[in-house]
């Protein structure tokens, strides 16, 4: 019949494209927010008569919703010495803004376990001045600021800044966990799944990634009668003129000062010096004490790693009271 062959004839070209606001990848997902558009064409011929081709258009579009989740990680996993009593004790985190919107956190602490010493957390900081390590310039959190605002992938490390009660037993620890509560009023109400209808950024659904919008992680202070305090300092440049300028071949020297204060031994004392960028390393410059250490793994208890690019210096005990001076030179490239 005909009817079968022109049936037969038809030609079907479907095509389908995802079009959105943006093609970049983003390590959170897609932002909170972004308009998803997907359009279909349908496109048909009839017959064998050219001109009888048809196009046929239909759309759907949707908002991206915003994924609540945040990732808290330790810095120091292995925990931290201390001295009892002692102030400014300092624990590091990770704080990361895992979801795909802006969203504030709320930081508190929980320190000390069930039978453990219990510290008093005196102050939870933000690293802002560029130096690694808390110092009292960095910016203090303050909890009724309404939290840490963090965008997508934004991390910022935090330091949970503790002061240590007097006659606690040598080798006495205690847990401290810094936990990340994101602020978004009713967020802490919800499981893994369930969503706020207009929580998210500008009114759109939030989905909730994390139990009670909730997560942490711990570290702990160990109590211990020797403490080592470590400082790194450039002691001299020596351009290749005989001034102190640091361009292309200058030699800058490095001291690296321990100070083991307290009383007692520590085991195992490794230091690694990985040769910063932009330099190499002046052989034979290895030094303990203003005595000469070889560059070979030897009896000195010193050497470079040519494959490593680090220099090492090591000893089986350090005992306390004692002071420790170590210096190595680099040549700018």
């Amino acid at each position: 019949m005909k009817t079968y062959d022109t049936l037969q004839r038809l030609r079907f070209v479907l095509v389908i494209s995802l079009l959105s606001m943006t093609a970049n990848v983003w390590a959170a997902g897609t932002p909170a927010g972004t308009v998803v558009l997907n359009q279909v064409e349908v496109s048909y011929q009839v017959g064998s008569d050219p001109e009888g081709r048809y196009v046929e258009n239909a759309s759907h579009a949707f908002t991206v919703s915003e994924l609540i989740q945040t990732n808290v990680t330790a810095l120091e996993p292995q925990g931290i010495g201390t001295a009892t009593p002692a102030t400014n004790a300092v624990l590091s985190y990770q704080l990361t803004n895992t979801g795909n919107g802006d969203e504030p956190f709320l930081l508190t602490t929980q320190a000390g376990l069930q039978e453990q010493f219990t510290p008093t957390v005196t102050g939870l900081w933000v690293e802002s001045n560029g130096v690694a390590g808390w110092q009292s310039d960095d910016t203090l959190y303050l909890p009724s600021s309404g939290g840490l605002p963090l965008s997508p992938d934004q991390s910022e490390v935090i330091y949970v800044v503790s002061d240590i009660p007097a006659e606690v037993e040598d080798e006495a620890q205690s847990d401290v966990a810094l936990i990340s509560t994101a602020a978004t009023v009713g967020a802490n109400t919800k499981k893994v799944g369930e969503s706020l209808v207009s929580g998210g950024n500008n009114g759109i659904e939030a989905v909730i990634a994390q139990d009670n919008a909730t997560h942490q992680d711990s570290s702990h202070y160990t109590v211990s009668t020797v403490k080592l305090d470590v400082a790194k300092t450039i002691v001299s440049v020596e351009d290749p003129y005989g001034g102190e300028l640091s361009m292309p071949g200058s030699e800058v020297t490095y001291q690296i000062r321990v100070v083991a204060s307290g009383s007692g031994v520590v085991n195992d004392f490794v230091i690694e010096d990985a040769v910063p960028e932009s330099m190499t390393y002046k052989n034979n410059s290895l030094k303990m004490n203003g005595n000469d250490l070889s560059d070979d793994s030897d009896s000195d208890n010193a050497n470079f790693d040519y494959l490593l690019n680090t220099a090492f210096f090591s000893s089986e005990t350090i005992s306390a009271p004692s002071v420790h001076e170590y210096t190595l030179t680099y040549i700018i490239e």
